[in-house]
């Protein structure tokens, strides 16, 4: 439909919308942090819905193989199941007009059954990254999500400080009322932390208000960054208690 479309219209303010999404993960055999295709969703969704913009897929040179590989310690064989794809991502304006993101996928199971769901997952994360260039939260800069591990840093001891909110991290002043994708994101980081709603309350009247959506830009920011912590000192403590 040419640049006139409307989805050119719609894209900046999908992009403004969505703003950062942290790296609330961890790779435990790599040790890099990552963003999940879960986070991206949650962040996406509600943007796209709320401007109208709707989103279909397809998959192109879809291929798929079978590998026998040795089991460490010589415990015999195991297959190994690879797939390789090009997955079409196509965001579309109410007048027609639409834009499409393309990336590639690559996922490896030895069950058999989810090589296909990860190399659609690995696809569908980049295509939206890439995409609407959507940036690393503040203070998630120094790690890596593109799969390679960055070198591996003495542990230390000391708590990790997030980072202040920085200005050109998101296209709103700091001041300004929180997006829609920040208040997804505390949303869910509270849900996986499973902190009662009582807390959240009681974290709220700190901050002078009584909603999330009433937080601003800035407050958000600080609020994931510590959430995102906190989570990570769960997800520690977890591994300690088990011996692993």
């Amino acid at each position: 439909m040419g640049e006139q479309g409307e989805i050119y219209k719609l894209l900046p303010r999908v992009m403004a919308d969505v703003g950062a999404i942290p790296l609330g993960h961890r790779n435990k055999a790599q040790s890099y942090q990552f963003r999940s295709v879960y986070d991206v969703l949650n962040a996406v969704h509600p943007t796209l819905v709320r401007h109208g913009v709707s989103l279909g897929t397809s998959v192109e040179n879809y291929q798929t193989a079978v590998e026998r590989e040795a089991k460490a310690g010589n415990q015999g064989e195991r297959l190994v199941y690879r797939a390789t794809l090009l997955l079409n991502v196509r965001l579309s304006a109410p007048d027609g007009s639409s834009v499409t993101f393309t990336a590639a996928g690559e996922g490896i199971d030895y069950g058999g059954d989810k090589a296909t769901n990860k190399a659609m997952s690995a696809a569908f994360k980049y295509a939206m990254f890439l995409g609407l260039a959507i940036p690393i939260a503040p203070g998630d800069a120094d790690d890596s999500d593109e799969g390679g591990a960055p070198p591996v840093k003495p542990a230390s001891t000391a708590p990790k400080t997030p980072a202040a909110p920085s200005a050109s991290a998101y296209s709103q002043p700091l001041a300004a009322a929180c997006t829609e994708a920040q208040k997804q994101q505390i949303i869910y980081r509270w849900r996986q932390l499973r902190y009662t709603p009582e807390k959240l309350a009681a974290v709220l009247e700190t901050l002078g208000v009584k909603k999330v959506s009433q937080i601003t830009v800035g407050q958000a920011d600080k609020l994931i960054n510590q959430l995102v912590a906190k989570e990570t000192e769960k997800q520690a403590a977890e591994v300690f208690q088990s011996g692993r």
